[in-house]
């Protein structure tokens, strides 16, 4: 006898949601990505929470540099430097439109 299996029976590769790798082992909690650790959950999170406030704050507000520092310093402790250059210079960006040169968060993103 043939037996069918459902798509819901069949493992989905285990591939982080943030970093790509394979044999991510932490699930989500809506159960729709998986991830390597707490720092790619993190991530994430952070992403996610950004993208939101751009939406509700615009693309400039000094939120949205605050987020996109965390962003491209977590990425940096994982190496993904390519990353990590973009987002650390979107919040150099926004720091300095916000706040100046002088601002504090210019020197935390160059420093």
């Amino acid at each position: 006898a043939v037996q069918i299996m459902l798509a819901t029976e069949v493992d989905k590769p285990k591939i982080c949601g943030t970093c790509g790798a394979a044999g991510a082992t932490m699930r989500c909690p809506c159960k729709s990505k998986m991830y390597c650790d707490v720092t790619c959950q993190r991530g994430d999170d952070v992403r996610k929470k950004l993208d939101k406030e751009r939406l509700r704050l615009g693309p400039d507000a000094a939120e949205i540099g605050v987020a996109a520092h965390e962003l491209g310093a977590l990425f940096k402790e994982q190496d993904r430097l390519a990353e990590s250059e973009e987002w650390l210079r979107e919040a150099l960006r926004i720091f300095r439109l916000v706040g100046g040169e002088l601002d504090a968060n210019v020197g935390d993103v160059v420093g």
